[in-house]
């Protein structure tokens, strides 16, 4: 399994071998049915379908044995390598409904990972506040003690002293909570496009790095869609520029709804924005961009007793190998983007 994420296919298999010597002294279903994964996942990176769905079908027999509300991360590296297999086969259709019940499995875990870190917190939480109130009672015991002992003068000094620190605790955590309030602010800011309200360029590019090496690691798919806005300057000469920014604001809040809460829209230039899909493979990237494609067409921008008609043009691709890294990713996504432009605006071009 190292060797296999590694990407050292080779090393993989031969270790394999050695695994598939000792098979027989395997008695648990989480090691026979995880055997038979890693045996279909190199038979899939040796594109050899066949031998790769005999072995998955062992596994599944196993798996499906198991209470799948308790094993959910099995079932879902199951489903990721039935994906591999169908489209090794080229079946696009059924990997896409088996990528369809793998999300549903993959919130489902996500929301069992969120629940017990929030269980676990709240305990640690509560143990924290318990050990407090201890110390502070133990605390007003020892000041009760004190008060019996001392004088009345002294008593008023202490008095004094306490309400002083509770007046600088005050001060403190008023100027903490502006300054941690006033610095979410500012990241915002420096984050956002203060017209659409998207992500800025800068953290548009920044994101994306970051989404692509976690989709390497992975090795799940990563797509991104470059998109312009088709003769924005006229609206500009024809409506002015407040009628180009209304056109921009119409257009990002459009797009917004096509895109999953766990991707990013941004606007990277003028009238260009940046769609950042995880885990999407080309096919579905590009009905995403056709979606986005037809909804600007048909919306209406009403400004000033008018009504401006836009379309846009799209540039869709998929991260592979040979495109080395993000901004090469992007470059192509870019190309294909002002091949649209050249085909006639108001298209869809990917690799």
């Amino acid at each position: 399994m190292l060797y296999l994420k590694k990407k050292d296919f080779e090393k993989s298999a031969d270790f394999w071998l050695l695994a598939d010597a000792l098979f027989l002294g395997i008695e648990g279903p989480y090691a026979k049915s995880q055997h038979y994964l890693v045996q279909a996942q190199i038979e899939v990176n040796e594109k050899k379908a066949t031998l790769a769905s005999q072995a998955v079908l062992k596994a599944e027999q196993i798996i499906l044995t198991l209470d799948q509300a308790k094993n959910l991360a099995m079932y879902i590296q199951l489903y990721d390598v039935k994906i591999d297999i169908a489209v090794l086969k080229e079946d696009y259709k059924t990997a896409f409904e088996l990528q369809k019940k793998e999300k549903t499995l993959t919130d489902a875990y996500q929301n069992d990972v969120r629940e017990e870190a929030r269980s676990k917190y709240k305990v640690m939480f509560d143990t924290e506040q318990t050990l407090l109130k201890n110390k502070l009672l133990e605390r007003e015991k020892q000041f009760t003690t004190v008060e019996l002992e001392n004088a009345k003068q002294e008593q008023q000094l202490k008095n004094m002293v306490i309400i002083t620190a509770a007046i600088l605790i005050a001060v403190l955590f008023f100027f903490f909570y502006r300054q941690r309030r006033t610095s979410k602010k500012l990241n915002r800011l420096a984050n956002t496009d203060v017209l659409t309200q998207l992500a800025n360029r800068r953290y548009t590019f920044l994101y994306s790095e970051l989404e692509l090496k976690k989709s390497i690691s992975t090795g799940t798919a990563f797509s991104i869609i470059i998109f312009d806005i088709d003769h924005f300057k006229q609206v500009n000469d024809n409506y002015g520029h407040s009628a180009g920014d209304e056109v921009l604001i119409n257009t990002a809040k459009t797009a917004s709804k096509f895109i999953r809460e766990q991707d990013i829209l941004g606007r990277i230039g003028g009238e260009e924005f940046l769609a950042i899909l995880s885990n999407t493979s080309l096919p579905q990237a590009l009905e995403i961009a056709q979606r986005i494609r037809l909804a600007i067409e048909t919306q209406l921008v009403s400004y000033d007793n008018n009504v401006i008609n836009i379309t846009a043009s799209f540039g869709v691709a998929q991260f592979s190998p040979d495109k080395e890294d993000f901004i090469s990713l992007f470059q192509h996504a870019d190309k294909y983007l002002y091949k649209a432009k050249n085909q006639g605006r108001n298209c869809i071009v990917s690799e």
